[in-house]
């Protein structure tokens, strides 16, 4: 639900958006006890900006421990391990 909300500059940004989602996940049953953090950055393509960084499992029967970035304005999710992020710069923030 937090991908539906309006974006305002200065006022509900990427940060907030981020922040919404790391409580909808802290909160939600089955989803709370998975790994999850803040991530600030300097994406190439992007600039600066605020997602969400989720270490799942992929699914039920791969317990495969798995790290995601999330868009949690657009739901994008991209499997850390598999995508290339030349010159990234990113601050952790764990909550």
């Amino acid at each position: 639900q937090i991908n539906k909300l309006t974006y305002i500059i200065e006022v509900l940004d990427c940060d907030d958006f981020a922040s919404g989602l790391h409580v909808h996940l802290s909160t939600e049953p089955g989803w709370s006890d998975i790994a999850e953090a803040l991530v600030w950055g300097n994406f190439p393509g992007i600039g600066a900006h605020a997602w969400n960084l989720i270490i799942a499992y992929p699914s039920e029967t791969d317990k495969t421990p798995t790290v995601y970035f999330v868009e949690p304005q657009s739901d994008q999710v991209w499997e850390v391990a598999t995508e290339t992020f030349e010159g990234l710069a990113i601050w952790l923030v764990i909550m």
